[in-house]
């Protein structure tokens, strides 16, 4: 999923440089363009991360959850069965 994402950004960066490269403009208001397009695109990542950072956290904290939950299953069904044997 990382590499679509990062395939699907390169690919639209790519595609607003050529477009700002190929407008008629001075190459110092070009130049600006792609600035402000990079920071732009900067600023999506950044964000993005910052969403999947989250996401990955969250999903640590319900794995987490659930591997405490089984060991409580496991050690209440060991003590259950250690009195029906003893």
């Amino acid at each position: 999923m990382k590499t679509g994402i990062f395939g699907i950004l390169l690919g639209v960066a790519a595609g607003v440089a050529i477009g700002v490269l190929m407008a008629p403009d001075k190459g110092s208001k070009t130049r600006e363009k792609l600035m402000g397009k990079a920071g732009d695109l900067k600023k999506g990542l950044k964000d993005n991360l910052k969403s999947q950072t989250e996401r990955f956290d969250d999903l640590a904290e319900m794995v987490e959850s659930s591997i405490d939950d089984v060991k409580r299953r496991v050690d209440k069904l060991s003590d259950k069965m250690q009195s029906k044997l003893g």
